[in-house]
């Protein structure tokens, strides 16, 4: 991925919306809760993808569903400011494989 991305879900409440973001230069990715106008509230899961060659963007699927694609990274959640709250897990994908 060459660029950031940002994909805008939305949900059931109407006055906020998911939003599924990637960054290459920064090498991470994040899902956080966003109302329909200003700036994020609250970060759901951030991912920080491990070294710089891991790949890492946010395209559809097969079935046409936004999806984040990732070669390897940590999943963790932080709180409000910024404060680790739990470290879930870590993967790693072979290259060229499916999980």
């Amino acid at each position: 991925m060459s660029e950031d991305k940002r994909i805008r879900l939305s949900t059931t409440d109407k006055r906020i919306e998911l939003v599924l973001s990637a960054s290459r230069s920064t090498r991470t990715a994040a899902l956080y809760l966003a109302p329909k106008k200003g700036h994020y509230t609250s970060t759901l899961l951030a991912i920080a993808i491990a070294d710089e060659d891991d790949y890492c963007s946010i395209a559809k699927d097969r079935d046409g569903h936004w999806a984040l694609w990732l070669k390897s990274a940590a999943f963790f959640v932080r709180a409000a400011d910024g404060q680790l709250v739990a470290d879930f897990f870590s993967i790693e994908l072979p290259a060229g494989g499916e999980s």
